[in-house]
């Protein structure tokens, strides 16, 4: 799949998906922060982290797919990027009134980096056999990302300083 056949898939759609991305974030956010398998530590933490990348690649992409726009110029990439971290400050202020929880900076990284790496595959996946071609690239986002991912994981708590 390319983002090109996602371009080509009509606008409801695409519109239905960007609202299903923001519909995924809410309920997410909104879970109680009190599961957790017995006899776990920092792994678990490390996996429900992990997932604000995908989540948020979701959401940046889902936007550019309902403004129907190309994955080609830089303007689009920040505009997807801005819009992903403006819905991960809700969410984290979502996050702070949800039992449990607390807002964190480290997930708003993770937000922005899912957001970024949403895109830039988007863009990547417009050449034939991209995955072949473009693995170094995808290799460096999947580590960059497993690697920012131990912060939230094992770093001391940052709370956003206008949530305190």
């Amino acid at each position: 799949m390319n983002y090109a056949r996602l371009l080509a898939l009509p606008k409801a759609l695409r519109i239905a998906g960007c609202l299903g991305a923001l519909v995924a974030v809410y309920l997410l956010g909104g879970l109680p922060g009190t599961y957790r398998p017995a006899n776990v530590g920092g792994e678990w933490s490390y996996f429900t982290n992990l997932l604000h990348q995908p989540l948020y690649a979701g959401v940046g992409l889902s936007l550019l797919l309902a403004l129907g726009s190309t994955s080609n110029a830089k303007r689009e990439w920040a505009l997807a990027v801005v819009y992903a971290l403006s819905i991960g400050v809700l969410d984290e202020i979502h996050q702070s009134q949800t039992s449990y929880r607390s807002s964190s900076l480290w997930d708003l990284g993770s937000d922005a980096y899912g957001a970024f790496c949403g895109v830039y595959i988007a863009h990547l996946s417009q050449t034939p056999k991209w995955l072949v071609h473009q693995a170094l690239p995808l290799g460096i986002l999947i580590f960059l990302g497993l690697a920012w991912n131990c912060l939230p994981s094992f770093a001391p708590e940052t709370h956003l300083p206008f949530l305190r």
